[in-house]
């Protein structure tokens, strides 16, 4: 996975999430769902263009390489197992939390993979 800071995993989620409802990826749903500005998805789109993981026209809609397509299936795929993991616990979390925090707990996984180089079962091995 290319090195990616949290807020940039999250980007790619929200843009996978999006993608996968069948509607295409445009700037104001972005921002709507992060909660963020138009100003402020514009600025991260470029980012993540210049790591080739985006590509977005001015003024149309954003769409993924195939790194970061790649790269978002597999954090969407690692948000799955956590999720599916948390509604085997049964901790009494609405859908709307589970969601949340294994949306959260994907992307600081991957977060310490990138900065350690392990994952967390890996740490724990040995």
């Amino acid at each position: 996975m290319a090195c990616l800071t949290e807020v940039q995993m999250r980007y790619l989620v929200i843009m996978y999430e999006i993608a996968q409802s069948g509607h295409e990826i445009h700037s104001a749903n972005i921002a709507q769902r992060m909660h963020v500005t138009k100003p402020a998805v514009a600025k991260m789109l470029s980012t993540l263009r210049e790591k080739g993981l985006v590509a977005k026209e001015p003024y149309g809609t954003a769409s993924f390489t195939r790194e970061g397509y790649r790269v978002a299936r597999q954090l969407q795929a690692r948000i799955d197992e956590i999720r599916a993991r948390l509604s085997e616990a049964d901790f009494g979390l609405t859908a709307e939390e589970l969601r949340e925090v294994s949306r959260d707990m994907a992307i600081r996984l991957a977060q310490l993979r990138q900065t350690t180089g392990y994952a967390l079962g890996e740490m724990m091995v040995g």
